[in-house]
């Protein structure tokens, strides 16, 4: 069986480099796997959005990222932020149906259902 060394020896030397690292470097880390949680949410929010509101995921982004760093603070709850999304796509995606003939075309009934 062929194995990766370069793979292995890198893989290695990232471990002793985490494990003897100083508080700073650990920080540091910490901050750039925060920041890469936090965009990864940001661009799956932004995709949801677009997917729901139409457009490109791009349109959405700058919004996403501040729900995406809201839900990092703990500010909002992004199971129910994803939760309304997926209500506004499901009513979205259920045209209502109004029937113009009859009498629900007359103006009266149109008056009176609020159409």
């Amino acid at each position: 069986m062929y194995l990766n060394t370069d793979r292995i020896q890198a893989a290695m030397l990232a471990a002793i480099e985490a494990e003897y690292a100083t508080p700073a470097e650990k920080a540091a880390r910490a901050r750039t796997a925060t920041r890469r949680a936090v965009m990864d949410r940001a661009w799956s929010i932004a995709r949801m959005a677009a997917r729901v509101f139409g457009g490109t995921a791009r349109a959405y982004i700058a919004g996403a990222m501040s729900q995406a760093w809201a839900e990092n603070r703990g500010e909002c709850d992004g199971f129910s932020a994803d939760a309304t999304l997926l209500r506004i796509q499901a009513r979205n995606t259920k045209a209502p149906t109004q029937r113009t003939n009859g009498y629900r075309g007359r103006q009266y009934y149109a008056a009176a259902a609020g159409w």
